[in-house]
């Protein structure tokens, strides 16, 4: 059975014009679906389509000059979306079975985007504040992504493939990014960033893989990256920049790579002008660095099992380089001062 309703629905006021009113449309092709449009305001539009059995829709607008655009297709999916404020645009698209969708804006001229393809995929999306936006795009079966953006101009892109992913981005300030991808099953990341003009970017391609990314949670700072890329099977990866140590990070990078499995990776920064790299191929590496001050360099490559690296840097300038190949190698630098300089390389099999 096909049903198609339209309707317009003016704000409740004698002096509104025609041409302001809200509009909604919303069409049924199948069985037990429903749909539920309440729109408050001015100039508000909504498109529902929902094709296949037992889909539930739901759309509130409070404000002026908001768009929502839903697509339903299969069974016992259901969107909620929820805008409050002026020219937020909301877009949801689902084909599958038994996927949820939750949008919540308040504020002005934010943009959402939900598509999902599956079974039992979760999308979360909340935005508080103006020009924020986020992209989710969930294909497999009890996925979910959940996006938390409050401030102004932040971006969130979260990409999952496969099953059983989960990732969090949660941003407050202003011009924060970050990006998400996941390949495979069981992977986890997370994102915090605060302050402003960070950008944070997860790349996971295998299974049970966890990453976590914070830059500045702990106290103020701006202008840093971090990047972490995993490939394979139960790495973790952990970067902090604005550790406990201290109140702030400014303008450092933070990257790291992990190729095998079983691989544990951290880095903290706290200061300004930091640079730490730290590069994993193999099984059950372990690589640690700590750095405080100002301008200080890391970079760790391990390439092999079983290896251990720690670096703890403190004040301004110090440099430290760190090769271990092969199996069981220990290292440990300390620099405490300024400009020193240190060069670790082993060899052991």
């Amino acid at each position: 059975m096909k049903k198609v309703v339209l309707s317009t629905a003016a704000f409740l006021c004698a002096t509104v014009m025609l041409a302001q009113a809200n509009e909604s449309i919303v069409e049924q092709d199948g069985d037990g679906n429903a749909s539920d449009v309440l729109q408050v305001g001015l100039s508000n539009f909504a498109d529902v389509a929902q094709d296949g059995g037992n889909n539930i829709s739901y759309v509130e607008q409070l404000g002026t000059d908001n768009d929502s655009y839903i697509v339903q297709m299969g069974d016992e999916n259901s969107s909620d979306v929820w805008q409050n404020g002026n020219s937020n645009y909301a877009d949801v698209f689902q084909d599958g079975m038994d996927n949820s969708a939750l949008l919540e804006q308040d504020g002005n001229s934010n943009d959402a985007f939900i598509e999902q393809y599956g079974e039992e995929n979760e999308a979360e999306a909340f935005q508080e504040g103006d020009f924020n936006e986020v992209d989710q795009y969930q294909d497999g079966v009890s996925n979910f992504a959940h996006t938390d953006q409050g401030g102004l101009s932040h971006y969130s892109s979260q990409e999952q493939y496969g099953n059983d992913n989960y990732g969090h981005v949660f941003q407050r300030g202003e011009n924060n990014a970050s990006y998400q991808t996941q390949i495979g099953d069981d992977n986890g990341g997370v994102v915090v960033q605060n302050q402003e003009s960070n950008v944070a970017i997860q790349f996971q391609d295998g299974d049970g893989n966890f990453a976590q990314l914070n830059q500045n949670h702990f106290g103020i700072g701006e202008d840093n990256f971090g990047l972490q890329v995993q490939s394979g099977e139960g790495n973790q990866a952990y970067i902090y920049q604005a550790s406990i140590y201290g109140s702030g990070t400014v303008n450092s990078t933070a990257v790291q790579l992990q190729t095998g499995e079983l691989n544990l990776a951290e880095i903290e920064q706290q200061g300004t002008n930091h640079i730490s790299t730290q590069i994993q191929l193999g099984v059950g590496n372990h690589a640690d660095d700590l750095q405080k001050g100002a301008s200080e360099t890391s970079y760790t490559l391990q390439i092999g099992q079983d290896n251990m690296s720690t670096v703890i840097q403190n004040a301004w300038g110090n440099d430290s380089a760190v090769y271990q190949f092969g199996v069981g190698n220990l290292s440990s630098v300390n620099q405490d001062g300024g400009q020193n300089m240190s060069t670790v390389t082993q060899v052991g099999w």
